[in-house]
């Protein structure tokens, strides 16, 4: 009956793809799976195995965005066929061979869990693993009946029924064959740009959440999981060089040349310690209230960096001492010596809390069609601080933008002040 198998096989993929795409929209939820159900068998090495539809790994695989990764290989050079490992070949040969099981071919009931990925300690050409977990009380009971823990053991381990889905091979993002590889994968997904940085223990590209501020060595990084004792080390972005140049030239227009490391900024260190907080308002606000608690800090931090310095003169030191504290309270050694807290310090792009308030609720209530209310809050504004506004189009209605913030709006003409008209 090949339409009958055509259709099994395609509904494998379709739950594996449904399963991964559940798991990246739900991130550390747990997922509701389907449960699957496959034929108990003994495999050629000698191991119990359980039957998995290709289809469904193939599924699983189709979802995932690393880059270098490709099909698990089969044993020996054979095609690979999925499977769940249900007992060793040491097992299978502890309870006397396998023609003791006489469970084999009947059906076994299995669901799926996370995905999750190690790096390999037994598998020498492989950097990293990905598999699903899988849940089965029916696998965990057969491998009671014969004696054994309820799941496989390696050593003092216990290792967690799975599903195998894809592999990376050692220094394929770092070597020349990384573009054959994205070649045989543009057959089945489109080739994605690098935008994240690669760890340098283990070639990995290291996303937002997987690499974490050193915590004695200021600047450098950890990446997370098995490299995190391997020691910290600079993020270097695969456009590094663009950003650097990016930066230099921002700071020349600013009139700062001077090169300063990260740390001795005050807001990018309030940046990376100040968590972000969601709450209902809708994503804007949320953007907005973070960046307010992150400048709150920043000042804060200048503010006690600036008391410290004054205590430490009005203890009154010895003359040459003295002498440098006075130096330093009047500006030869500034508290402030990064260029991007010089900057917000003289006032560019300097804005009250009050301000992002009512902007980010003009734009919230823009974006709910509440139009006469927006317009209210913008006129405010414009009054208020007429300079930080500019006009960008005009005709039945004006597109205006808050220079400071780049918020732009649509507005009615009559509501824009005489100073900001352009003049005929």
């Amino acid at each position: 009956m090949p339409g009958l198998l055509y259709l099994e096989r395609d509904r494998s993929y379709e739950i594996g793809q449904a399963h991964g795409c559940l798991l990246k929209a739900a991130a550390d939820e747990p997922v509701t799976a389907p449960i699957l159900s496959g034929r108990l068998f003994l495999s050629r090495s000698g191991w119990l195995l359980l039957s998995v539809p290709n289809g469904l790994v193939r599924g699983l695989f189709d979802t995932l965005d690393d880059e270098g990764l490709e099909l698990p290989p089969g044993h020996q050079g054979q095609p690979y066929n999925a499977h769940i490992s249900v007992m060793r070949r040491e097992e299978v040969e502890a309870i006397g061979g396998g023609d003791v099981i006489t469970e084999r071919g009947k059906a076994f009931h299995y669901q799926l869990g996370p995905l999750k990925s190690v790096m390999p300690k037994s598998w020498d050409e492989m950097s990293r693993v990905w598999f699903v977990e899988v849940q089965s009380p029916e696998l965990r009971n057969l491998r009671k009946s014969y004696g054994l823990s309820g799941l496989p053991r390696k050593g003092d381990t216990e290792m967690q029924f799975h599903i195998t889905v894809a592999v990376r091979r050692k220094k394929i993002l770092q070597e020349n064959e990384v573009a054959k590889a994205a070649e045989l994968q543009a057959a089945f997904r489109p080739q994605k740009t690098q935008y994240d940085p690669l760890c340098p223990h283990c070639g990995e590209v290291m996303y937002e959440k997987h690499w974490v501020p050193d915590r004695e060595k200021q600047g450098y990084a950890r990446h997370r999981g098995d490299c995190y004792d391997k020691g910290p080390f600079k993020i270097v972005w695969p456009d590094q060089e663009e950003r650097d140049a990016s930066t230099a030239a921002t700071l020349k227009s600013w009139g700062l040349t001077e090169e300063k490391e990260a740390t001795d900024s005050h807001y990018l260190q309030a940046l990376s310690t100040t968590p972000l907080q969601l709450q209902p308002g809708g994503f804007t606000q949320n953007i907005v209230n973070h960046l307010t608690r992150v400048k709150q800090r920043g000042d804060r931090s200048i503010n006690e960096a600036y008391g410290a310095r004054r205590l430490m003169a009005s203890l009154g030191p010895p003359g040459t001492m003295q002498q440098q504290f006075l130096q330093t309270l009047r500006g030869q050694d500034p508290v402030v010596s990064h260029p991007l807290d010089q900057v917000l310090q003289r006032g560019i792009f300097k804005l009250s809390s009050a301000d992002l308030d009512l902007l980010a609720e003009a734009k919230d209530r823009s974006d709910l069609g509440a139009y006469g209310g927006k317009h209210a809050l913008i006129r405010q504004h414009m009054d208020k601080n007429p300079q930080a506004w500019k006009v960008d189009s005009v005709g039945r209605v004006w597109g205006v933008t808050h220079v400071p913030t780049g918020y732009r709006f649509h507005v009615p003409p009559a509501i824009v002040p005489v100073p900001l008209r352009p003049q005929a």
